[in-house]
């Protein structure tokens, strides 16, 4: 029999604090929903496996080393047997040590890790005998491939509300949602780990909100009781989010309705689950990417461009407009951040976990759904989830090599900071390390 212990940390920053994403700076004036570091902690006697998902945009090497390191110190768990991600979601705080708030984030920074990291100790405390049961469904009618085929035949993402010259989606997106869920020597149930590939950029505004992959746990609460933790990962949705340009219909749904059809389809799923046995087993490697490199003589012109203009409003950077001013802008400036000094090649961390015949995947960076799409086709684990957004999401999007010199934003060298071979070389290894776990 297994052992399991799931524990849920409060990760809410203060009033004040800087909620990254959507190109401007905001500050948290209110609260939606509150934040949640979420740690699941498995064992089967002989190796012993963590979880942790934070509800914020990202995190950088060091906050996942801080988090590792004192995960690690006080629960002897090693870094190859942890799984740590991000939901992405765009109304959380600061996760790393690159923001322009002041005094109020520096003081939350300083917190993170450690609350975050005791989310796994705490769960560990609560490890109990356990029954862990699989099942996968679908859910659909929320999530849309960002990326569409226009009338002059370029590709645009996220071209516009009421666009006459969008013509269709680029690809279809993955549906696939998966669920291990854990009860005591009773029944009684204890927690589940779930994945779904859907941005979480559901909410805008300036209030602290986890999205949907947050109120999904909230409303399995209402079922399962208020010690229940869902530990929901984020799957492939690197061009995936919850408006269909096709349709034209604006504001349809919102993360409580894509939570609420959630949490329906969790509950049929938990019912009709599958019981899992086997040992637990964990591959960790380290492979070499090369990354992107700009043009000879664009960086320095880039820079000249910047210093010879004013910055733009706030909120002005538009997805739909790249050719404006504002886009142009903060493009430069992100190119400017993220290429100087940029190395030839980085070293990116992959996982390969498997409870019996149940595998867990986990990629770095937001990942394009084809990519899910390649693991399934060669998986030797029929039942499996892909973990994206972790370990460090600093490399950016994971493109498809279809895109490479396009003007598709997750392609363009801000978004995408690795060379177009990464996804390909990331799935080739996963997938490798996998089929030598069938091999022991």
């Amino acid at each position: 029999m297994y052992k399991c212990g799931f524990y849920e940390s409060d990760i809410t920053p203060p009033l004040g604090c800087s909620i990254p994403g959507y190109f401007r700076k905001r500050l948290g004036e209110d609260i939606l929903e509150r934040l949640h570091a979420k740690a699941a902690v498995i064992s089967d006697g002989k190796t012993e496996i963590a979880f942790l998902v934070l509800d914020c945009l990202n995190l950088n090497y060091t906050f996942w080393e801080r988090i590792a390191n004192r995960i690690k110190m006080y629960t002897g768990i090693p870094y190859s047997n942890l799984i740590i991600s991000s939901t992405h979601t765009h109304t959380g705080g600061s996760s790393c040590d690159s923001t322009d708030a002041e005094e109020p984030d520096k003081a939350y920074l300083e917190m993170l890790p450690l609350l975050a990291a005791d989310a796994v100790t705490l769960a560990k405390k609560r490890m109990q005998p356990c029954t862990l049961r699989y099942a996968s469904g679908t859910v659909e009618g929320f999530s849309f491939v960002r990326n569409y085929r226009m009338r002059d035949g370029s590709i645009r993402t996220n071209p516009g509300w009421d666009n006459p010259d969008v013509v269709e989606s680029y690809s279809e997106p993955n549906k696939e949602f998966p669920l291990l869920f854990a009860e005591d020597e009773s029944g009684n149930p204890l927690g589940v780990i779930a994945n779904f590939a859907l941005h979480n950029d559901c909410v805008a505004g300036n209030a602290y909100c986890a999205d949907w992959a947050g109120r999904l746990g909230t409303e399995l609460k209402k079922t399962y009781g208020e010690d229940f933790v869902t530990v929901c990962t984020t799957g492939p949705c690197g061009n995936i989010n919850h408006n269909n340009y096709i349709s034209g219909k604006r504001g349809a749904f919102t993360y409580r309705d894509i939570a609420s059809a959630m949490a329906k389809e969790a509950v049929h799923l938990i019912e009709n689950t599958e019981p899992v046995e086997g040992e637990i087993s964990v591959v960790s490697r380290k492979v070499k990417i090369k990354t992107r490199q700009l043009p000879e003589g664009e960086l320095q012109a880039m820079r000249e461009f910047v210093e010879a203009n004013e910055a733009p409003a706030p909120g002005t950077t538009n997805l739909a407009s790249p050719e404006s001013f504002a886009t142009k802008y903060s493009y430069a400036l992100g190119c400017i951040q993220k290429y100087d000094g940029m190395p030839p090649e980085k070293d990116i961390l992959l996982n390969v976990f498997t409870i019996g015949d149940v595998c867990f995947y986990s990629m770095p960076g937001e990942v394009f759904s084809q990519f899910r799409e390649m693991i399934k086709a060669d998986t030797p684990f029929k039942k499996y989830f892909v973990i994206t957004l972790a370990n460090e999401w600093h490399h950016g999007y994971i493109p498809i090599r279809e895109f490479e010199n396009t003007p598709v934003y997750e392609a363009d060298y801000v978004s995408n900071t690795l060379d177009f071979s990464a996804g390909y070389t990331m799935v080739e290894t996963l997938l490798e390390m996998a089929q030598k776990l069938t091999e022991k």
